[in-house]
């Protein structure tokens, strides 16, 4: 598809619904998830973890399946600055916490979060902090679906 006198745009519109490829080989803005399990947390105690998302995306929803409080930074130090935060308190405004919820199943988020990816050197690493908020000893599946911005 061609538009006379936008020549710059010609390549990104020809692309059409495709969208651009990212470097895992798949849209850039196709709905993804990605998923962590914890260790067997005992009732409030929290681990720390990493996932690979995207230097920035959208993020839709945060699911668990036990009942946990998740939060998800933009730096490994925001995550560990926040850790003795109570649940009570909400985070501090741009202390680089970028979701704060707790749930036992699906918290879709409206509005949508923004994540991004805040290190020296930017890179698809998230960081989370997850407690469990059940009252038995148990590992928590955290699943994030999210839509990548940046690869």
């Amino acid at each position: 598809m061609s538009f006379p006198g936008y020549t710059a745009w010609n390549p990104v519109m020809a692309n059409g619904a495709t969208g651009v490829t990212g470097a895992t080989g798949t849209s850039t803005f196709t709905r993804q998830s990605v998923s962590v399990t914890t260790a067997s947390l005992a009732p409030g105690a929290i681990e720390q973890d990493t996932v690979t998302m995207a230097k920035s995306a959208n993020i839709f929803s945060v699911s668990c399946n036990n009942s946990a409080w998740v939060r998800i930074y933009c730096t490994s130090a925001a995550r560990t600055a926040d850790l003795g935060r109570s649940i009570l308190n909400d985070p501090v405004p741009g202390s680089g916490c970028i979701f704060d919820g707790s749930t036992s199943s699906v918290i879709t988020c409206s509005p949508v979060p923004n994540f991004y990816n805040l290190d020296a050197t930017p890179n698809t690493n998230c960081y989370l902090s997850i407690m469990n908020l059940g009252s038995t000893t148990t590992s928590i599946t955290t699943i994030i679906t999210f839509v990548p911005e940046e690869v």
